[in-house]
C-alpha cells in the first residue's frame, strides 16, 4: 500500500521572535512554557524535511495540525500558506503548490493570547498565570488525499430507535465529478450491513445513510460495546477510506437522577489530565466518568475512553475565566462548535460542559474579573439551540457550580431538548431571577437552591457541616455536586527535582517551589521540628499519607444523601488536590479509599463523636448507600464492638431497605452502652448478602477519672467556660489574686484594656496561659471569600507575631505535634490527625513569631491561599517574657472543654507539663 502520511515530529528549531541566540532544538510538542518560560511574545518554529509524498493526478498534499496555541501563520519554502486562529481546533492547509522535491523548509509563527480577550484555559486567574500556553501541541502531519476528499463524517447512533444515521460531507477542489460511496457496518470485525450509492459532487456535497438494527448491544462503563462504520469514497479513480467507531448509549437526567441506557446511576466523576494510565486507575477506583476541565482531551484519549468504558464530561478553553470583549460571541461560538464537531462521534462523550464557575447577572462575589462576565453567561444560555444543531444526543450542562445563581434557568439540557431543563434543586421557570442565598461560610462556595453546586467545607468536617451535606436537596429536587474534595501539602522536593530534569532552569515554577521549600525549612528550624521527622520531605509526606483517611471521611456524607444524584471529586489530577503526584504515582491508600467509598453498596456510619468519655452510652447511625446493588426487603444485621479484650457488645437487628430504592437510607440506629477506656472497632455485618464496604469505624474511649491529681493554684481571667471546674476536679486550686497564683489562665477576654495588665504579670515573673488567640489585637476572625488570598505583614510586630484566621478547606494547614507531653494519651509527635482532633482542630495560627522557648505544636500549609503560597506558623507554644512566660494556644479548647475528652485531656496534660 502506498504511504499516505508522514509525521513531522523531530528536529524542530524553536526561537523567540528576534532572539536567534535563544534557539533550541526539540521534538513535538514545542511548548513555550518548557522552552522559554519568561517569553511572552511570538515564537518561530522551523522544520526542514524531505518527503516521498508526491501528488499524482487528482491528489493534493495537506499539512495537518492537531492543535496550535493560539494564532499561527504557516510558510513553506518562503511561500505564505495560511493563517489560523483559535487554540483547540485541528486544522489542515493545502501545501501542494509550495511543496518541492528535495528539502523543504517549513516555518510557523505562533502568537499566544491575551488572557482578557480569548478563551484562555482559566489563565485569567492569578493563581494559574504561572506559565505561558503558546506553542505547537500534538502532531504536525503530511497527508496525501484525493482532490475530492472526505471533509466530515457524523455518526448518530440512536439508543431508543436502534438506528444509525450517517451524514457524509465531501469537499472538492477539482472539477465536478461523480462519487461512488460504500457504507459498511462492522460488528466484532464482521460486516453486518452494507449500502452503496453514487452522487454528483461540485465544490461540496453531502450524503446521508441510515441503518436499522433488530437488536443492539448498548455501550456502558461495564460493557463498552463498539461497532465500526467503514466509508469508502471513490472519485476520479482515487479512493479514500475512513473508519469510525460508534456505540449505542443514552445518558440523561430523569426525575433529577442520571440515567444511563434506562438505568439510574450515581454518577461518580473527577476532573483529570491526559493519561491512559490514569483512566485505568480511575476505573479501578469506581469512577464512571472523567471531566476534562476547561480543555478538550486529545483524540487518542477519547479513543481509549471509548474502548475501556469511561464516560467523558468535556469542556473547551472557553469554559473558565471568559470575559466580555469585542469578538467574544464569535470566539465562544467557534470554540463550542469545534468541541462538538470534533468529538461528537465518540460514544464515551456523555456530557458537554459550557462553563465552570462562571458568574452571571446575580453573582455577588467581589471580583473585577467576575463582574466582566455577565454578557458571556447570557450568550451561552442563548446559544443552546445552535449547539443542538450540531449534536442533539448528549446531555449539556450549563455551568459547573452555577455561580450565576439564576434559579430561573435550568442547569442541564437533556438529549433532544432545545431548552434548559429544571430537574435539579429549586430551579424552575417561575423562580425569581434575583433569588440568591449564600450558604454558611463553612460550606463556601455553595449557593442555596442551585441544582449544580460546588461545596468546599471547612476541614475537618464538624457535625453541623456534615449534617448540612447530608441534607442538600432535602426539600428540593435532586442536586448534582460537581466539585468537592480534600487536599494535602504539595510534595515540594519531588516536584522541584522533577522540574529540574524536564524544564528550563528559568522556569517560573522553580521560584514558586523554592520559596515554599525555604519557608518549610525555616519553619522547621524556628520551631524545633527537626526531631519530629528525619527530613523536611517527611513532613509533607505525612500530610499526603493522611489523605486517604480524609477522602473516606469526606465522601461518607455525600453517599449518605439520597438527593445527591452524582459527585465529581476534586480531583483526579495532580497538585494539592489530586490522587496523583505531579512527579508520578498514586497517593498512598487512595485507590482503596475511593474504591470503597464509590462501591455500589456501602455503609456510611455516623456518630456525634468517635472520641468518647468512659462509661457513657452513645448512638451509632447506619446509612445504607445502595446503587441498585441490593433489592428492597427486610434484612438482618449483626452489630458489634470489639476491643483488646474481644467482643464487648453484640446485637442483632433487622432493617428494611424501602421499595422506593433510594440511593441512601438510614436503616439502623444502635445505642451502645458505655465502654471502658481503650481503642475499639464498631462493625456491622448483614446476613445472607455480599457485604457492603466501609462496614467498620474506629472508636476511642478516654480515661479521665484515674489521672494523677494536679497541684498548685491558678487564677482565671474572663470567660473560661468549664475549664476552672475541670482544673479543680483534677486537683488544682483557685487563687484569690493573680499575685498568689502559680499560673494565670486567660480565657475569652472581653476587656481589651486588661491585656497590658495580664502581660505585666508575665513580665513580673508569672506564667500566663492564653487559651483564646483572639487575645491578640492582630487576630483576624473575618470570613474569607472562596479562593481569597490570605495576606499578612511578613514581619512580627511583637514577640507573638501575627494571629491570622485560616479557613482550612481543600487547601489547608496541617498541624504537627512537637512536644508529646501535652498530648499524652492522645497522640505522639508527628502530624495531628484531623479526625482525632476534629472538634478541637485550630483555625487560627501565629505567623512570624519570634523563636519560642518551647514549641508544642506548629503548622504548615502549601497551596493557593496565602502570600508566597504557603503559611508557616506556631499553633501552641511558650515564650519567655520578662521574668516570666506567656503560653499561647490556637486549639479550640475553650469551647470544647467538658464536652470533648480530647480537649479535657489536652488541658490536663498542659497543666501537668507546667509542673502543676
Amino acid at each position: 500500500m502506498k504511504k499516505l502520511t508522514q509525521k513531522l515530529t523531530d528536529s524542530w528549531r524553536v526561537l523567540p521572535e528576534g532572539k536567534e541566540e535563544l534557539e533550541q532544538t526539540t521534538s513535538l510538542p514545542a511548548l513555550v512554557r518548557n522552552l522559554f518560560p519568561f517569553e511572552k511574545g511570538a515564537i518561530w518554529c522551523y522544520n526542514n524535511f524531505c518527503t516521498a509524498l508526491r501528488p499524482e493526478e487528482n491528489e493534493r498534499i495537506y499539512l495537518c495540525f492537531d492543535r496550535v496555541v493560539c494564532r499561527c501563520e504557516v510558510w513553506l519554502n518562503d511561500i505564505f500558506i495560511a493563517t489560523h486562529l483559535h487554540s483547540e481546533e485541528s486544522f489542515s492547509v493545502d501545501i501542494t503548490h509550495a511543496l518541492k522535491d528535495g528539502e523543504n523548509r517549513l516555518a510557523i509563527r505562533v502568537e499566544g493570547f491575551d488572557p482578557k480577550c480569548m478563551p484562555n484555559y482559566a489563565q485569567i486567574y492569578s493563581y494559574y498565570t504561572l506559565i505561558p500556553m503558546t506553542g505547537i501541541y500534538g502532531n504536525v502531519t503530511l497527508w496525501k488525499k484525493p482532490v475530492c476528499k472526505i471533509d466530515d463524517l457524523h455518526l448518530r447512533p440512536d439508543f431508543a430507535t436502534k438506528t444509525l444515521s450517517v451524514t457524509l460531507s465531501l469537499e472538492n477542489c477539482g472539477s465536478p465529478c461523480d462519487a461512488q460511496i460504500e457504507y459498511c457496518v462492522l460488528e466484532k470485525g464482521e460486516p453486518v450491513k452494507t449500502l452503496c450509492k453514487s452522487i454528483a459532487v461540485g465544490q461540496q456535497a453531502a450524503d446521508t445513510a441510515a441503518f436499522c438494527f433488530d437488536t443492539i448491544s448498548p455501550w456502558s462503563p461495564d460493557n463498552p460495546y463498539l461497532y465500526d462504520l467503514v466509508v469508502s469514497v471513490k472519485t476520479n479513480g482515487k479512493t479514500e477510506t475512513l473508519k469510525k467507531r460508534f456505540g449505542f448509549k443514552d445518558l440523561r437526567v430523569e426525575d433529577g437522577y442520571f440515567v444511563l441506557n434506562g438505568k439510574r446511576i450515581f454518577l461518580t466523576c473527577a476532573h483529570t489530565f491526559e493519561s491512559k494510565e490514569a483512566i485505568i486507575h480511575a476505573k479501578t477506583m469506581g469512577f464512571k466518568c472523567l471531566r476534562y476541565l476547561t480543555h478538550m482531551p486529545p483524540k487518542e484519549i477519547l479513543d481509549f475512553c471509548d474502548e475501556i468504558g469511561m464516560l467523558v464530561y468535556e469542556e473547551c478553553a472557553a469554559a473558565w475565566g471568559m470575559q466580555d470583549y469585542e469578538g467574544m460571541e464569535k470566539d465562544m461560538a467557534a470554540y463550542l462548535d469545534n468541541m462538538l464537531l470534533r468529538d461528537r462521534n465518540h460514544v464515551s462523550v456523555g456530557i458537554w460542559g459550557i462553563f465552570n464557575e462562571q458568574s452571571g447577572p446575580n453573582y455577588t462575589l467581589k471580583s473585577s474579573i467576575l463582574e466582566n462576565t455577565k454578557k458571556v453567561f447570557d450568550f451561552a444560555v442563548n446559544y443552546l439551540p445552535n449547539m443542538r444543531k450540531l449534536d442533539d444526543q448528549r446531555l449539556i450542562l450549563l455551568s459547573s457550580g452555577r455561580w450565576d445563581a439564576r434559579t430561573d434557568i435550568g442547569s442541564f439540557s437533556n438529549p433532544l431538548s432545545n431548552t434548559w431543563n429544571y430537574g435539579w434543586g429549586k430551579e424552575s421557570p417561575d423562580a425569581q431571577a434575583c433569588e440568591f442565598k449564600r450558604a454558611p461560610k463553612d460550606v463556601s462556595p455553595y449557593i442555596d437552591g442551585l441544582g449544580d453546586n460546588h461545596i468546599y467545607p471547612t476541614m475537618p468536617i464538624q457535625n453541623d457541616v456534615r449534617d448540612f451535606m447530608r441534607n442538600i436537596g432535602k426539600d428540593t429536587k435532586p442536586v448534582f455536586l460537581s466539585e468537592y474534595g480534600v487536599g494535602y501539602q504539595l510534595e515540594l522536593y519531588d516536584l522541584h527535582y522533577n522540574l529540574e530534569k524536564t524544564t528550563h532552569p528559568d522556569h517560573p515554577r522553580h521560584a514558586y517551589y523554592n520559596v515554599q521549600i525555604r519557608h518549610l525549612e525555616q519553619w522547621i528550624e524556628k520551631y524545633g521540628l527537626s526531631k519530629v521527622y528525619p527530613t523536611p520531605r517527611d513532613f509533607l509526606m505525612a500530610s499526603i499519607n493522611a489523605n486517604a483517611i480524609q477522602r473516606r471521611d469526606s465522601i461518607d456524607p455525600i453517599r449518605a444523601n439520597p438527593k445527591l444524584c452524582g459527585y465529581s471529586l476534586t480531583s483526579f489530577t495532580v497538585g494539592n488536590e489530586g490522587v496523583y503526584f505531579r512527579s508520578g504515582g498514586l497517593v498512598p491508600g487512595v485507590v482503596d479509599a475511593i474504591r470503597d467509598s464509590f462501591a455500589p453498596l456501602k455503609w456510611s456510619i455516623f456518630m456525634d463523636s468517635d472520641q468518647l468519655y468512659q462509661n457513657r452510652p452513645f448512638e451509632v447511625e447506619l446509612v445504607l448507600c445502595n446503587e441498585d446493588a441490593l433489592s428492597p426487603g427486610t434484612y438482618t444485621a449483626v452489630v458489634s464492638v470489639t476491643g483488646d479484650d474481644g467482643v464487648v457488645f453484640l446485637e442483632e437487628a433487622s432493617f428494611v431497605y424501602p421499595e422506593s430504592k433510594p440511593l441512601a437510607a438510614s436503616v439502623l440506629k444502635v445505642t451502645v452502652p458505655g465502654l471502658q477506656p481503650g481503642e475499639y472497632t464498631f462493625a456491622v455485618h448483614v446476613n445472607g448478602i455480599i457485604q457492603p464496604t466501609c462496614a467498620t469505624k474506629a472508636i476511642r474511649v478516654y480515661d479521665l477519672e484515674k489521672l494523677e491529681k494536679l497541684s498548685q493554684s491558678f487564677y482565671p481571667i474572663d470567660d473560661l467556660f468549664g475549664i476552672p471546674d475541670l482544673l479543680c476536679k483534677n486537683g488544682m486550686r483557685v487563687a484569690e489574686t493573680p499575685e498568689n497564683a502559680d499560673v494565670i489562665v486567660v480565657g475569652s477576654l472581653h476587656d481589651a484594656d486588661k491585656s497590658d495588665g495580664i502581660l505585666k504579670l508575665a513580665q513580673d515573673g508569672k506564667r500566663v496561659v492564653i487559651l483564646d488567640c483572639k487575645f491578640f489585637d492582630s487576630a483576624n476572625t473575618s470570613a474569607q471569600e472562596f479562593m481569597q488570598t490570605i495576606e499578612f505583614d511578613g514581619e512580627a510586630k511583637t514577640l507573638f507575631g501575627n494571629c491570622i484566621y485560616v479557613r482550612n478547606w481543600l487547601y489547608h494547614l496541617d498541624s504537627y505535634i512537637v512536644d508529646k507531653s501535652v498530648f499524652t494519651g492522645i497522640a505522639g509527635i508527628g502530624i495531628a490527625s484531623m479526625e482525632l482532633f476534629r472538634e478541637v482542630y485550630p483555625d487560627h495560627y501565629f505567623t512570624d513569631t519570634a523563636k519560642p522557648q518551647r514549641t508544642v505544636c506548629a503548622s504548615f500549609g502549601s497551596g493557593l491561599f496565602a502570600k508566597d503560597h504557603c503559611i508557616a506558623a506556631l499553633t501552641m507554644g511558650e515564650f519567655a517574657f520578662g521574668r516570666g512566660s506567656v503560653f499561647v494556644n490556637a486549639f479550640k479548647l475553650l469551647e470544647t472543654a467538658g464536652k470533648n475528652p480530647v480537649a479535657d485531656r489536652i488541658l490536663y496534660n498542659l497543666f501537668k507539663s507546667f509542673g502543676c
